[in-house]
């Protein structure tokens, strides 16, 4: 029976005992005058160290079972001196219980135990094979762990790279981007100042053009008054000098006309053989 932490020596031994007689709880409290089967269910069952009374009474019925070796786990548990000691009645088969049978119980129990033994090293070899298998079980297993890891580390790395890679790529987009945005803006900047450019080169050119225009046309308008003018002057003065010779040629016959009268008179008055007479007498 496997030993109960919980027990206490005593009791553990106790239920040895009562094992090795091949009897139930009730049956030994009965083969050992207890008014109750709670003695014995205290002892095996919750392990409570018996009373020195209930040992008493348990080595009275049993006097092979070793009294030391119950308290103290002194010697053995059976006392060779008791050899084929009578018991007392007792119900079922261990009312004929003796210390032959109880040896034969032993002997039976020591063959059990050689059995135990040879299966404890049995098992004991089996779990040294186990542990050579689960050894290199383990090996394999560490090996397929550290494929495994590398495996993985291997993905990490590949995810890294291309991590990196898909980075690196967005940014020379956003950089190439950049430098064409900049480029845009630069020749859109090139295209105003050159529109400006040649608007105010247009605008000074058509104001010089137009200011040379005016210019010559209050040349020409100049030159149109003077030459009228000047046509108008001379016209006038051709007018005036008409009129004048007009006037002149007036006054030239008339002064002719009226010499010719004077003259018509003053020949009335002389006769033909008459001369006239000198301005010198």
């Amino acid at each position: 029976m496997a030993k109960n932490t919980k027990h206490t020596p005593q009791a553990q031994r106790i239920i040895e005992f009562v094992e090795l007689t091949g009897l139930t709880q009730t049956q030994f409290s009965v083969q050992c005058g207890f008014k109750s089967p709670s003695t014995m269910q205290m002892i095996c069952t919750e392990g409570q160290s018996p009373t020195t009374k209930t040992l008493s009474k348990i080595v009275h019925r049993f006097p092979q079972l070793n009294y030391d070796w119950v308290l103290m786990g002194i010697g053995e548990m059976i006392n060779r001196s008791f050899a084929k000691a009578p018991s007392s009645k007792s119900q079922q088969r261990s009312t004929r219980a003796t210390f032959d049978q109880i040896s034969k119980n032993q002997s039976v129990s020591d063959l059990k135990t050689n059995e135990l033994k040879s299966d404890v090293s049995d098992l004991m070899k089996l779990m040294k094979d186990t542990m050579i298998l689960t050894a290199q079980q383990n090996g394999m297993l560490t090996i397929k762990i550290e494929e495994m890891a590398q495996t993985i580390k291997e993905g990490l790395d590949f995810i890294e790279d291309k991590e990196a890679k898909r980075d690196a790529f967005f940014e020379k987009n956003h950089a190439d981007e950049l430098v064409k945005i900049n480029s845009l803006d630069k020749k859109r900047v090139a295209t105003i100042e050159r529109l400006d450019t040649e608007r105010r080169v247009n605008r000074e050119e058509g104001q010089e053009k137009l200011s040379q225009k005016i210019y010559e046309y209050l040349k020409e308008s100049r030159e149109m008054l003077y030459d009228h003018t000047k046509n108008n002057a001379k016209n006038a003065v051709t007018e005036i000098i008409k009129h004048l010779d007009i006037a002149l040629n007036k006054a030239k016959n008339e002064a002719v006309n009226e010499s010719h009268e004077k003259f018509n008179v003053q020949l009335g008055e002389h006769t033909i053989n008459k001369k006239p007479k000198s301005k010198l007498q």
